[in-house]
């Protein structure tokens, strides 16, 4: 399952979540990161990918694939190596405390479910992307808005400064 493709724009220092300035390892702000890792309300979690390139959205989607096949036959593994322990140490499950064998049986359904075919993760196909960029009217408002208090600001300060000084000359 393993595919090794030269032509792939998708590289580590795109997912890294961490750079390298001046000899330092520093963290990456979240919107600097290619990848992040996302969760909705809901309780899911998935991988929310800003690029405005659909190859990468492709070459996520195809190691998240290889990665959970790597991950379903490791657990699998793991999995029979904890059911064996749990034998081996009780041999008669019988007198076993009944949360060992609910441990027991959730393991054995585990692999049982994993060999005939269930993953690891559950990965969909990437969605359509959407275009992300700011609101130019709120932008035009806001700026007018805050234009207009700096200069009304600028102005009272102007004529308290120019009345300060001619009550100064006065005196």
């Amino acid at each position: 399952m393993e595919k090794n493709s030269g032509d792939t724009p998708l590289v580590f220092d795109d997912v890294s979540a961490t750079e390298v300035v001046e000899g330092f390892v520093l963290s990456k702000n979240e919107d600097e990161q290619l990848a992040t890792l996302a969760s909705e309300k809901k309780g899911g979690s998935f991988v929310l990918v800003k690029s405005n390139q659909l190859p990468i959205l492709d070459d996520f989607f195809e190691y998240a694939t290889h990665i959970n096949g790597l991950l379903k036959d490791e657990y699998v593994v793991r999995a029979k190596e904890e059911l064996k322990i749990i034998n081996a140490r009780f041999k008669d499950l019988g007198s076993a405390d009944s949360s060992i064998i609910n441990n027991v049986l959730s393991i054995d359904r585990y692999i049982v479910t994993a060999e005939k075919g269930a993953k690891a993760l559950t990965i969909k196909h990437p969605t359509m992307p959407k275009k992300v960029s700011p609101i130019s009217s709120l932008i035009l408002a806001m700026s007018l808005v805050l234009g207009g208090m700096v200069g009304v600001f600028f102005i009272l300060v102007r004529n308290a400064i120019t009345k300060r000084k001619e009550q100064l000359a006065k005196a």
